[in-house]
């Protein structure tokens, strides 16, 4: 069953990166608004499962999921704004790489072992990544001098995420998942929502202005994508993160969402796959047996 759950998050994990590909470039402004958008569905779903459930919440639930939510809005701008200041390919293997701090912190913070193969694998998720975005990078493209810092911040924001909820399962032996993800998305919701507003003085702007009207329309569809597989996708993480070791969960889960996000590109939008490509998708299927051997 556990399988069955890495599986369909991988996928879910890849329609949340297709979704974002269509969601259209804009300003901090425009990219705060569509963080809240996001949120605003997947945290009424959440407060539905958890009014059924009994609303039981505990302090843990509550401080967890608000270090999540505020932390998520620092991943989602950052990457965002990442992927417009430079290379798309190396701002996904930076991103990508990340599953690195939770693997690793699950072992350091709740010794949950690593196999010999456990750590084959997760190498040769490294190194997937790197020939699925790296080589082929397109070539030309300004780097602006923000870019490496945006990465950095993506990158050591998104990692301790899986971490947050780790930890608040751990804690509660497992209970509180509706919860948790309640008051993460409220979370991402009221930071992002206030970002927004208060960020219209500071940067001179009127609080909606028609770049912004015309963006959200833009998006409404890839917001739709992005609220349903981000939601799903961390309900079934922070189910299985009390019961799958680390080693194991993230590196199948966004090594199987990179694969997939690959093909996906390659079939159906018919994007070129070069030999460097196919090579990282052979690195990752590879990968993925070691992790599950």
């Amino acid at each position: 069953m556990n399988m069955v759950l890495l599986l369909v998050t991988a996928a879910l994990c890849a329609m949340y990166s297709v979704s974002t590909k269509f969601i259209p470039t804009g300003n901090l402004r425009l990219n705060l608004l569509v963080v809240a958008a996001f949120s605003l569905p997947t945290f009424l779903i959440y407060l539905v499962m958890t009014l059924a459930e009994g609303g039981g919440i505990s302090g843990a639930t509550v401080w967890y999921g608000f270090l999540w939510g505020s932390v998520s809005v620092i991943t989602e701008i950052t990457y965002f704004l990442a992927m417009q200041s430079g290379p798309l390919s190396y701002t996904s293997f930076i991103f990508s790489a990340s599953m690195i701090i939770p693997t690793l912190g699950s072992a350091m913070l709740w010794q949950e072992p690593i196999t010999g193969l456990q750590w084959v694998g997760i190498v040769l998720f490294l190194v997937a990544f790197y020939f699925i975005c790296v080589p082929g990078a397109e070539r030309g493209v300004v780097i602006k001098k923000s870019w490496l810092p945006l990465c950095l911040a993506a990158f050591f924001s998104n990692g301790p995420l899986a971490l947050f909820i780790k930890a608040q399962q751990y804690e509660l032996n497992g209970a509180e998942g509706s919860a948790v993800m309640m008051v993460a998305f409220a979370s991402a919701l009221v930071v992002s929502f206030a970002a927004f507003v208060f960020s219209a003085p500071l940067m001179r702007e009127k609080m909606v202005t028609p770049a912004t009207r015309s963006g959200i329309k833009k998006a409404l569809w890839p917001i739709v994508g992005v609220a349903v597989s981000n939601g799903a996708s961390n309900g079934i993480v922070t189910y299985l993160s009390s019961r799958v070791p680390g080693a194991w969960l993230y590196p199948c889960v966004l090594g199987g969402a990179m694969i997939l996000v690959t093909l996906f590109s390659a079939v159906a939008l018919r994007e070129k796959v070069n030999r460097w490509g196919w090579l990282g998708l052979g690195i990752g299927l590879a990968a993925m047996v070691a992790s599950n051997i």
